[in-house]
């Protein structure tokens, strides 16, 4: 009898063991699943299966798992749907969105439909002198010529978001034929999250890169958004190679020099700027002045995007305004209740046409970031 009821105790202890180990991975996976904003819950039909695919092969200590295949965007000959991301566009938006806009500026820029109607960001009103004398010193005006014999292209746009931070995706953007980044954000040291591969870097003089070394071995296209006709001056002063005399003009101190060769330098086209804002997300126009109206660099390069390649992907995107504290960039510690100080930018409208982008499957959202 004794025997027994010793035997009962022990079982009673080995449930209880096993019990509270449950409770205790149970709770380790109920934080774990919230991480980048994504409710991941396993067998769900929106990322379950994708999540378990992520597991396999070991990733680095501390990653944060995105729900992406890595396996398959990793593969060097992945497939590439001929015009899939622009059709889909046109789909979804129609005449509001025209796919003919050229991305880059070149000498029959003034036929473009509207593009003397506002100044810039948003046209070139009483700036045509400037832009023909510009042009002069860009001797190319295109995509280079290794991308332009491809049949289809995979376009990746960088977003410089916090939620790329412990992402170890730099394999899989450096794995897209065009990888399109913004402003300054660097590379150097962040390799494993947002890779080393750079095909264009969309900017305005305030925002393009200060330091020799952020050139050094760099081989893309520095394609300018014009905000005022002071930065086409810029622009051409750093064609020809020369050093910016006066900062005066500008918000804050431009690089004086940039150390790229004049076949490097594109001025991106403002009609892409103007539909972006008025049409697509439809911001006021305000009579084509700046006012909350101007959309951010990262949704005018989905736009470029969308002209320059058959797919486009995004990764870095989304503001997580819950938390006024979390990190706004990858590469830095400014907080995300700054952004709601900008005045140029209606974040709310530019949200809700993310999503919308990629509800319809015009682009896909590799980080999960824009909900």
């Amino acid at each position: 009898m004794a025997s027994k009821v010793r035997t009962l105790l022990y079982l009673l202890l080995a449930c209880a063991v096993v019990l509270l180990l449950d409770l205790v991975y149970l709770a380790s996976n109920s934080s774990g699943r919230q991480r980048n904003g994504y409710s991941v819950r396993r067998g769900s039909k929106d990322h379950g299966s994708r999540w378990a695919s992520d597991n396999n092969g070991a990733l680095p200590a501390g990653t944060i798992a995105v729900p992406i295949n890595r396996t398959e965007y990793l593969n060097p000959n992945k497939n590439c749907s001929i015009g899939k991301s622009r059709q889909r566009m046109v789909n979804t938006y129609g005449a509001k969105f025209n796919a003919s806009l050229p991305a880059f500026i070149d000498a029959r820029f003034i036929h473009i439909p509207h593009i003397l109607k506002y100044p810039p960001p948003f046209g070139f009103d009483n700036s045509v002198p400037s832009v023909f004398k510009l042009l002069q010193h860009l001797p190319a005006t295109g995509l280079p010529a290794d991308l332009q014999r491809k049949s289809c292209l995979r376009c990746v746009v960088v977003g410089n978001g916090g939620i790329l931070r412990r992402s170890a995706l730099g394999g899989v953007i450096d794995n897209f034929d065009v990888v399109i980044r913004m402003n300054d954000a660097p590379t150097r040291g962040f390799e494993r999250d947002v890779g080393d591969k750079t095909t264009i870097r969309i900017f305005y003089p305030e925002s393009a890169p200060k330091k020799d070394k952020d050139y050094v071995g760099k081989d893309w296209l520095f394609l300018m958004m014009a905000f005022k006709v002071q930065d086409l001056t810029w622009l051409e002063t750093m064609a020809k190679g020369q050093t910016l005399a006066s900062t005066k003009e500008f918000w804050k101190r431009p690089a004086i020099k940039v150390p790229k060769p004049a076949k490097d330098f594109r001025l991106l086209n403002p009609a892409i700027v103007s539909e972006t804002a008025f049409d697509v997300i439809g911001l006021n126009r305000n009579d084509g002045k700046m006012k909350a109206n101007v959309p951010t660099t990262g949704s005018i390069a989905i736009m470029v995007g969308l002209r320059l390649c058959d797919e486009v992907a995004i990764v870095g995107f989304g503001y997580n305004f819950n938390d006024p504290n979390s990190p706004m960039h990858y590469y830095d510690s400014i907080r995300m209740n700054d952004m709601k100080k900008s005045w140029t930018h209606d974040i709310s409208q530019e949200k809700a046409m993310l999503l919308q982008l990629v509800q319809q499957g015009i682009i896909t959202d590799l980080t999960g970031g824009i909900r």
